[in-house]
């Protein structure tokens, strides 16, 4: 097994995934992992393929998981216990909050003694908490893994420190588009379907790119019209769920070709999802921003992929689709309508306006002659 040192250097130059994929593939398993980030789906699966390498099906005598803030006591006996006729004994952590930012208010003035929101412990009691982990993680035998499963990370934290110096912290964010269009393919590939890239391009717009997501609407989408059948686009609009985000977009583009009806028919949508007015103008005013800054990048002559990354967006599909809205409006009208936006918000919140009343003004004042602010 490779040192600790020469894995972190390694660790620096090779994404997790695949650092990860190669030590279950070669069963060079650590004593420790922790594995978090935005990319869910990721997490579980890696999650799985540790405990399945680890130790066979259906064998509960060395499997122990905890959900929730355990029983340290428990967790330390559980590890220090030799696996029963079994070369490993695997025990899980899943969203402890060990890990989490703290979430003590600054302007409290607090040390250290206030309430945790999340849990009702003390400030104190976690700490020493903490300390107990951290004292404990370098002792973990060898014939023991501990994995813990985590939602929020602080990476600036002692006990994040040492897992990573002892185990390993693995990290996974949402995969980039050329990532996810290759995952979506082999499903593709795997199901005997079809798809053309324009319809493809579609999908993976709507369904942004957390891949739980993307896989359940695939499925979705493979149940409706049976394996090894083409996928058009008219399917993908009939069988994938719309996110609101997609709604605001579509309701914007109505807006500037002025048409009102089409607005306030998208506008509804949303309130039949039960989506609240406050969240509507935050979209609104999110899309408005996005937009803005896209007719900027447009006119300074920028690349597709700084476009992308200044955005904040992983696919081209969607950075054209800012892009080409953008075109619809002046930089003036989406200054305005940003500004509108923002002044709605602070009537709503000091009380001088209806929330409900205030959005539907703003559809009405932006549809009035193709948005003009």
């Amino acid at each position: 097994m490779a040192g600790a040192g020469s894995r972190k250097k390694e660790q620096t130059g090779r994404g997790d995934l695949e650092i990860l994929s190669r030590e279950i593939r070669e069963r060079s398993f650590r004593r420790a992992y922790l594995l978090s980030g935005e990319e869910r789906y990721l997490v579980v699966q890696y999650k799985n393929k540790l405990i399945e390498a680890l130790i066979p099906k259906d064998d509960s005598m060395n499997l122990n998981i905890h959900t929730g803030r355990p029983d340290l006591s428990a967790v330390m006996d559980e590890c220090m216990t030799m696996p029963f006729f079994a070369e490993k004994r695997v025990v899980v952590c899943d969203d402890t909050g060990f890990f989490a930012p703290s979430k003590k208010k600054k302007e409290t003035g607090q040390s250290g003694e206030g309430e945790n929101e999340s849990s009702g412990e003390t400030e104190s009691a976690l700490g020493e908490s903490t300390q107990m982990l951290i004292d404990f993680l370098p002792k973990i035998p060898e014939s023991t893994v501990l994995i813990f499963i985590e939602q929020a990370v602080d990476k600036r934290t002692k006990l994040y420190r040492t897992l990573a110096r002892v185990g390993m912290a693995a990290d996974f964010p949402h995969p980039d588009e050329e990532t996810i269009r290759k995952w979506v393919l082999s499903m593709i590939k795997e199901s005997r379907m079809q798809i053309s890239t324009p319809a493809l391009d579609f999908f993976l717009a709507r369904t942004g790119n957390d891949m739980e997501r993307v896989r359940g609407e695939y499925e979705k989408l493979v149940g409706y019209l049976g394996e090894g059948s083409p996928i058009r686009t008219s399917d993908i609009e009939k069988v994938v769920s719309v996110l609101p985000e997609d709604r605001i977009f579509d309701m914007i583009e109505a807006i500037g070709k002025g048409q009102r009806a089409e607005a306030f028919a998208f506008y509804d949508q949303l309130v039949f999802l039960r989506e609240s007015p406050m969240k509507i103008l935050a979209l609104l005013t999110r899309q408005y921003t996005l937009l803005c800054q896209a007719r900027n990048l447009l006119e300074q002559g920028r690349g597709m992929q700084q476009i992308m990354e200044d955005l904040g967006v992983k696919s081209s599909y969607i950075a054209r689709k800012y892009l080409d809205l953008s075109r619809r409006f002046s930089a003036a009208e989406l200054r305005g309508a940003m500004e509108a936006c923002a002044r709605t918000e602070e009537k709503i919140k000091t009380g001088r306006l209806d929330m409900t009343l205030g959005v539907e003004l703003l559809i009405i004042r932006f549809s009035a002659h193709g948005q003009r602010t």
